[in-house]
């Protein structure tokens, strides 16, 4: 199979599926998927075919050593990097994270502070795709971009911001067929992956959380036998928990960290990025 015209390297929780998947439906490509025992082609179409051919691997923008693979198999190739705020991208990765038992500890605080720990080890990411998360360094996308451009030529790198995904798709879409030199199309449905869209609490639900500021309240409703309930109460649904607000204590301590490296975005975009930062 010829080598990738194009790479959609990272970064992960800010969309990437997404792309891929508007990607997909265009008749000039084929994507294959990179990512672990998942790694295969694309049944849809025989690679003879395309036009261009396209691999995702969101990870591999956090890792040197796969970018460095990825440059000397495809010198010529082309770069998709999709963006987000990096605080609400470490905190959605946790959530993921937990709910696929990847992540070994549910606090949030405590797995940021765990990832210096992480930072050499062999069994946690990036270097392993099942492993605990290294948030810190997973999410220092502005750092990651300055590595990207230590071996890619700017010209060949495009990148997307989930914020412009959630609202302003088709700019998005004809953005990518420019870069990508393809045809375009009048497509009018770019849909999104589940959890991009933002989860509402509605009804009971609702109710539960405006009692659970009180602290008699919850004394009460903790003594429910039910154990959905408790979960509800307790914020034990992890799948949602990716959609729900960071707490604005957390928000600060991790806005703290990543401060500096929303600056590198901004700069490296030309994005005015201010209402990222706390």
């Amino acid at each position: 199979m010829p080598n990738p015209n194009f790479h959609i390297i990272g970064a992960p929780k800010c969309g990437t599926d997404t792309i891929a998947n508007w990607l997909k439906s265009h008749r000039s490509i084929h994507l294959i998927d990179a990512r672990g025992d998942q790694g295969r082609e694309d049944p849809r179409a025989a690679p003879g075919g395309a036009e261009m051919i396209g691999m995702i691997s969101p990870w591999a923008l956090s890792s040197a050593e796969a970018i460095l693979e990825v440059v000397e198999a495809s010198p010529d190739a082309r770069f998709i990097v999709c963006l987000r705020n990096p605080i609400d991208m470490a905190w959605a990765l946790h959530s993921d994270a937990l709910a696929s038992a990847r992540e070994p500890i549910a606090d949030f605080s405590e797995a940021w502070e765990a990832g210096a720990a992480r930072r050499d080890c062999p069994d946690c990411s990036p270097a392993s795709l099942d492993g605990p998360i290294d948030y810190a360094g997973t999410c220092a996308l502005g750092s990651q971009l300055i590595q990207l451009t230590a071996f890619v030529d700017p010209h060949q790198i495009h990148l997307v911001f989930l914020d412009d995904i959630l609202t302003a798709p088709q700019s998005v879409w004809s953005d990518l067929q420019t870069f990508l030199e393809i045809d375009e199309e009048g497509r009018s449905d770019f849909p999104l992956e589940e959890r991009l869209v933002p989860y509402r609490r509605q009804g009971i639900e609702a109710r539960l959380e405006a009692l659970m500021k009180f602290a008699p309240a919850r004394a009460l409703l903790q003594k429910v036998p039910s154990l959905g309930a408790k979960r509800a109460i307790n914020g034990f649904d992890r799948r949602r928990k990716t959609l729900r607000e960071m707490p604005a204590d957390l928000r600060r301590k991790v806005c703290d960290q990543l401060s500096d490296d929303i600056g590198l975005i901004s700069a490296l975009s030309g994005r005015d990025l201010a209402h990222w930062l706390c």
